[in-house]
């Protein structure tokens, strides 16, 4: 039986069948012409050296192979079977084939340093567990391809990538947690091409990951938790079915550019579009979206109504040095993600970044919406408009034709809000900014129905205020008087007919002037207008012209009007006149 220490060559004269049907050790083992190598049941063989195919067939079945050395492979026939391959050396390890395509069912890791595979191989495939136990595995200038599950990776025990590595990562099911080696970020955790075909199933990832020509998107979902999947300058991104959960970053170069997101949750792909008007500086856009909205932390700030609203948010980082004008985003979401009945034509954009911003918004679609010409980068939050409160109208009312007219206003106001008067739909002076406390557009003359429209200055959120103030003006009343102007001296009243009454007349009054009071002569309060006849009293028996006017009320409107006014003219003891003009 060879020992730990032994080189066994396996190359007989003629054909040979050799089985392992026990735990077995050797020192370098050769595999060549004639021989066929078969494991029995789950035993094990152990090469402390190298393991060397240069012929024959080696029959894996569900056996394990351990080699602390390289593993080569020049000629012949090797069946992996459902067995495992293992390296668990002391030092730098290397696989190489001839094969253009190889495959390993089950692949472990364990040898505290690294595992490269070399030419002539350019394409090895585990298919199905890859254990990564302690150490690292650099694919070189070749491809990898994973179609299983991959187990104990972490920042120490990863792929090491280069401009030239090729990753492919079929199968189904979850493949658990993928580390790139990030010790030379941007160089050893790069990818040449990376190809995701899984039909089911989360791939993880464990850090940063860059791609430099090509990332393709045909089935499965990479979940980035707080890491990135990079696209470099050069780098493009191809999608058939499949996305990014978490954080996505594109370079940007100078002038007009456009970029495509391919982003989503756990459930939903909700891609995004920018479009860069000018570019003046090249850099990175780093974007990802979460749900729900209100995890957001800043969202409590924002002027639009989150409950009727895409439950969802989008971030957009600047990363480096990307100086821009002006972009425009088209945000895709789903139906399920549209939450309290919102209507999607009327969504409004909100984007977060020391403050919010209201961009322009675009098409409005029933499960995308764009908006312009934003400035700033930042969180993007789709909702309807927080309409401002409404409020009472206040004022109105009637006013006598040419005297004061009235006040219109709102019993209270928010800040941040402007409200504009409004007659007949027509604006009546310029728009006033609430205070949070109630406000007054002044007197009104025009007569009509008042109305006023709040709108939000930061959203353009609109509303209408409650009620109306109807402004009307009341007729002055009036009478025609006649009768005669003489009287005999030594009376104190004269009386006047009058007749043709107009808007209701209902009291009169008398107001001497001045020469009159120093005479002696007394004005009458309001009395009623009854009998067809006026009383002027309150005379003395004086001589001279004397002023007096004649007042009279609609007592319902308040309004009054002076009818005539003229002076009674007398001496004592004589005939007074009185002459009213």
């Amino acid at each position: 039986m060879p020992t730990s220490s032994d080189n066994v060559v396996l190359t007989p004269a003629g054909a040979r069948t050799i089985t392992v049907d026990a735990p077995y050790t050797v020192n370098n083992l050769t595999v060549g012409n004639n021989t066929t190598l078969n494991f029995n049941s789950t035993n094990s063989l152990t090469v402390n050296g190298n393991f060397l195919q240069s012929g024959g067939v080696f029959n894996g079945g569900t056996g394990t192979l351990f080699v602390k050395g390289s593993f080569s492979k020049t000629a012949g026939t090797f069946n992996e079977g459902s067995g495992s391959l293992r390296f668990n050396g002391t030092g730098a390890q290397t696989i190489s084939v001839n094969d253009a395509n190889r495959s390993f069912y089950n692949m472990v890791v364990n040898n505290g340093s690294t595992l490269t595979i070399i030419a002539p191989a350019t394409n090895l495939t585990i298919a199905n567990s890859f254990n990564l136990a302690n150490g690292s595995f650099v694919i070189g200038t070749n491809t990898l391809t994973l179609n299983g599950s991959v187990s104990s990776m972490s920042a120490a025990n990863n792929i090491t990538g280069s401009a030239s590595s090729n990753l492919v990562i079929g199968g189904s099911g979850s493949l658990g947690t993928l580390f790139f080696n990030t010790g030379t970020p941007g160089t050893s955790n790069q990818l040449n091409n990376c190809t995701i075909n899984r039909s089911s199933g989360i791939i993880d990832l464990g850090n940063d990951v860059n791609i430099r020509t090509g990332l393709t998107l045909i089935n499965g979902i990479i979940s980035t938790s707080t890491n990135k999947v990079i696209i470099n300058s050069t780098g493009t991104v191809s999608r058939t079915n499949g996305y990014i959960n978490g954080n996505l970053q594109k370079y940007v170069a100078t002038g007009a550019a456009s970029r495509t997101f391919e982003i989503g949750d756990l459930s939903n792909y909700t891609p995004i579009s920018i479009n860069f008007a000018s570019v003046t500086v090249a850099g990175d856009l780093l974007v990802s979206t979460s749900t729900p909205l209100s995890s957001y932390s800043n969202i409590g700030s924002i002027y639009l109504n989150t409950s009727q609203a895409v439950n969802r948010y989008w971030t957009l980082s600047n990363v480096n040095t990307l100086a821009f004008t002006t972009y425009s985003g088209t945000f895709n979401f789903q139906t399920a993600d549209v939450i309290g009945g919102a209507n999607t034509a009327n969504l409004k954009a909100g984007v977060y970044s020391s403050s919010w911003i209201y961009p322009t918004m675009g098409t409005l679609n029933a499960t995308n919406s764009t908006f312009n010409s934003a400035s700033s980068l930042g969180t993007v939050v789709l909702a309807t408009c927080l309409a401002p409160t409404a409020y009472g109208i206040t004022g109105g009312g009637a006013y006598c034709s040419g005297g004061a007219s009235v006040a219109v206003g709102l019993s209270n106001s928010e800040t941040g809000v402007s409200y504009q008067l409004q007659l007949a739909a027509v604006n009546i002076g310029s728009p006033v900014s609430g205070t949070g406390s109630a406000i007054s557009f002044g007197n009104q003359t025009p007569t009509g129905n008042y109305t006023i429209m709040a709108t939000r200055t930061a959203t353009g959120c609109t509303a209408s205020m409650t009620g109306t103030a109807t402004v009307s003006i009341n007729a002055l009343p009036a009478l025609t008087v006649t009768g005669s102007t003489y009287t005999c001296a030594g009376s104190t009243s004269i009386q006047l007919n009058y007749s043709s009454p107009v808007n209701s007349p209902d009291e009169y009054e008398i107001i001497w002037g001045t020469a009159a009071h120093a005479a002696g002569f007394t004005d009458v309060a309001f009395a009623p207008v009854t009998g067809g006849t006026i009383t002027i009293g309150g005379m003395q028996n004086s001589t001279g012209n004397f002023p007096v006017i004649i007042n009279v009320r609609n007592n319902t409107t308040g309004c009054v009007n002076n009818i005539s006014s003229g002076s009674i003219c007398g001496m004592v003891n004589e005939n007074q006149t009185l002459s009213l003009s």
